[in-house]
């Protein structure tokens, strides 16, 4: 249900490649805390697209710690043009150029009581996504994508 919520979303809005990334946690450094990594759970494609999810595995968030802190104190965040951020915030440029983004739309994803992931839109080719459009719609999937993940999880933990 969750792939099919992403691939909605994406066909309305003739996106390229969605990604949904969901948080974990894993082993703890010498101090005892643990690692924050971030990973694709899913991946929605246009048919002439090639896949990236299996690039984004255990991925360490604090590769991208400032993004993620400015992310996800509003929820949400547009980059029009993945150009315009290269000098500013090359890290975000370099963890999106090698999947062919140009335009990206960021959401959050939230659990009972914090971010579990964030849903990834993209073009990648010379459209730039409508943020007017797309942002509403977007918002709508991550509600529903987020009902079905905490439902999952109440399924597990029932057992």
């Amino acid at each position: 249900e969750i792939r099919n919520e992403l691939a909605n979303f994406a066909k309305s809005q003739n996106l390229d490649r969605v990604l949904l990334f969901e948080y974990s946690n894993g082993t703890s450094n010498i101090v005892g805390l643990p690692f924050l990594y971030v990973t694709v759970s899913s991946e929605v494609i246009r048919p002439t697209i090639s896949p990236v999810a299996q690039h984004y595995q255990r991925l360490s968030t604090g590769l991208i710690s400032e993004f993620l802190e400015k992310f996800e104190s509003k929820g949400f965040d547009f980059i029009e043009d993945l150009e315009s951020v290269k000098d500013e915030c090359p890290m975000i440029y370099y963890f999106l150029k090698p999947c062919g983004a140009r335009s990206v739309l960021f959401y959050s994803v939230y659990g009972v009581d914090k971010q579990i992931g964030f849903i990834l839109a993209m073009s990648t080719d010379d459209k730039i996504i409508n943020k007017k459009e797309s942002l509403p719609q977007l918002a709508r999937s991550a509600q529903k994508i987020s009902a079905l993940m905490n439902l999952d999880k109440l399924n597990e933990n029932l057992k």
